[in-house]
């Protein structure tokens, strides 16, 4: 029988598939990690180019991200995650990724979780993500899941527990309430840790074992290396290297390789970010996003009419 969630719904697998899921019930049990370096020539030649041309400065930061976005819409294979033995795809690309408001030891970390639908150009996805960075920098102003962890972090230790493991269970028995699923950052498509921000390597982390995260990417201070360029002759060139930690379970080795090779070329190709990208999944979620603001505004609109009809009736 079907099971649904929040934000996602159940894929069926193979027998062979369906026992693997119940051999190894834990992210830790199933995460492989691994290492690409990815050439930054183009990327930069991008950067300058975007900079001189429309006035905008890209990031490699915001290259990575569009790039993992439209990697996730193209292949939604990648989009899933293993819940209590069973496998689930996202409808829509959560991106999670943790900033600093100052870089000292002191300030406070905040996560800055957003939600796309994958035909996003890196224009949008950048002014998007730049508006929230802008807006948790300002020290009044905490994001939904640091005001949550304020609040659990609150209470007394035993309390705290007891919390923790009731949000615990809750998730893996599908009873998440919709209104923590849609502020947890544990509750993405993937998380992207920017190590080159702080002139560090990438690491290959680890994946939790809570929330719906099984992908796990990170970027590291890039470097320049020895590479066979395609004359054959040995050059140097700025590498960028990138960890990944992946969840085995969510698709076979074949889907990866496809969906990590996209990835690779997207980052190392940026241009091809500029336009919006379309699927059948995608624009089926760009049109319920459409009905329900229709019907929202139609819900806005019959309150203030009440609203309205409340006061006149107040004024004779």
């Amino acid at each position: 029988m079907s099971k649904k969630r929040i934000g996602a719904f159940e894929v069926p697998v193979d027998p062979i598939f369906k026992m693997i899921l119940q051999i190894m019930p834990h992210r830790y049990d199933a995460t492989n990690f691994s290492f690409i370096k990815l050439d930054c020539t183009k990327i930069d030649k991008f950067i300058a180019q975007q900079r001189q041309e429309t006035g905008v400065t890209y990031t490699y930061m915001d290259v990575v991200l569009s790039a993992i976005v439209r990697c996730l819409a193209r292949f939604p294979h990648l989009n899933r995650y293993v819940m209590n033995g069973r496998l689930y795809e996202n409808y829509k690309i959560t991106s999670c990724f943790t900033i600093k408001t100052k870089l000292d030891y002191d300030s406070m970390e905040e996560q800055v979780r957003k939600v796309f639908n994958g035909n996003e150009t890196i224009a949008q996805i950048k002014r998007c993500i730049d508006d929230e960075i802008a807006t948790l920098r300002n020290p009044q102003n905490d994001s939904d899941a640091t005001e949550m962890a304020q609040m659990l972090s609150g209470l007394p230790m035993f309390a705290m527990k007891a919390g923790v493991g009731f949000l615990k269970r809750s998730d893996k028995k599908n009873r998440f309430l919709k209104l923590i699923k849609e502020v947890s950052p544990f509750h993405s498509s993937f998380w992207l840790a920017n190590l080159k921000s702080l002139k560090m390597d990438a690491v290959a982390h680890h994946c939790y074992d809570f929330g719906t995260i099984s992908l796990f990417f990170t970027i590291g201070k890039e470097q320049w290396e020895p590479v066979v360029d395609e004359n054959g002759e040995i050059t140097k060139r700025l590498m960028l290297p990138m960890g990944l930690s992946i969840d085995e379970r969510i698709c076979d080795g074949y889907a990866i390789s496809k969906a990590l090779k996209g990835l690779k070329f997207h980052i190392e190709n940026p241009e091809v970010l500029l336009e919006e990208f379309h699927s059948e999944k995608v624009d089926a979620e760009i049109e319920k996003d459409r009905v329900e603001a229709l019907k929202q505004a139609e819900i806005q609109a019959k309150k203030q009419a009440k609203l309205e009809r409340k006061n006149r009736r107040k004024n004779k």
